[in-house]
């Protein structure tokens, strides 16, 4: 069999063409194969809202590395035509951002694991909050709800595609069932951290700005199609920071310990 044609690189797995209309993501040697069983059992759930996500085919190996083949969607990432573009498509991609999310949040899904734990288990796990205050956090989210939405938890302009028959999110890993208020919350989270690490000449004060309308524009349309109280998606906001810092991005933990202290009473 001839060399596959790589056209996607990641820092657990690279996307190659495979078969008619299909791709082959390869995991790199080492990472855990129940992660990988993980993500098919998810992304077979997931495909059932074929307008929003890729189809999964099957769990494979190839030359010695576990894979699954996913549905080929030609087109560039979401973020791709932010940078192509002008300052004015920044609206437009903040909303077709909600507009998938929105979309997502029509569906239910049971069989996949409740994001409620999940986030209280990372609460735990997360270094450079003192027990107190992981333990009032836990308190927090003890008293969020549960629900039983698809939440896909890891939504940003670099996991939507736009292909020809419309933007599709895609890396379902993360993927559970809960509050789509809390998804928006971390997707808000996502889009106002990526000026800690972005590599842009561009003044950081400028990039600052230019986020900020990005988040008002994507929960300005996410809003016009489904409720989202403003207090519902603040009681979220210190949880989901705690939980992200155990994901070990060294320039976001000062602003993430920061959020997740910010409505601690002492």
């Amino acid at each position: 069999m001839p060399p596959l044609q790589r056209i996607g690189q990641g820092r657990t797995a690279d996307v190659f063409v495979w078969r008619d209309g299909q791709v082959i993501k390869l995991y790199h040697d080492g990472f855990p194969c129940a992660l990988i069983e993980h993500e098919y059992r998810i992304a077979r759930i997931v495909a059932a809202s074929e307008d929003i996500a890729p189809r999964v085919f099957d769990l494979v190996e190839h030359d010695g590395r576990p894979g699954l083949i996913y549905e080929r969607l030609d087109g560039p990432t979401l973020y791709q035509t932010i940078h192509a573009g002008r300052p004015w498509t920044l609206i437009a991609a903040a909303r077709i951002l909600a507009e998938v999310q929105a979309a997502s949040h029509a569906y239910t899904a049971p069989d996949l694991p409740a994001r409620r734990p999940q986030i209280a288990e990372r609460i735990t796990a997360a270094e450079g909050l003192s027990p107190g205050e992981k333990a009032r956090l836990q308190e927090i989210v003890a008293q969020l709800p549960d629900g039983d939405t698809l939440c896909h938890n890891d939504l940003h302009p670099n996991n939507i595609l736009v292909t020809a028959r419309g933007p599709v999110a895609i890396d379902w890993m993360d993927a559970s069932r809960g509050d789509p208020l809390a998804d928006v919350a971390r997707t808000q989270l996502l889009i106002g951290n990526r000026f800690c690490y972005e590599q842009n000449p561009v003044p950081r004060v400028v990039i600052r700005a230019l986020l900020a309308l990005f988040q008002a524009a994507h929960l300005r349309r996410y809003r016009a199609l489904r409720h989202a109280p403003a207090e519902g998606l603040a009681a979220w906001r210190g949880p989901l920071a705690a939980a992200r810092l155990i994901e070990g991005i060294s320039e976001e933990r000062d602003r993430l310990l920061a959020l997740a202290r910010g409505n601690l009473t002492p």
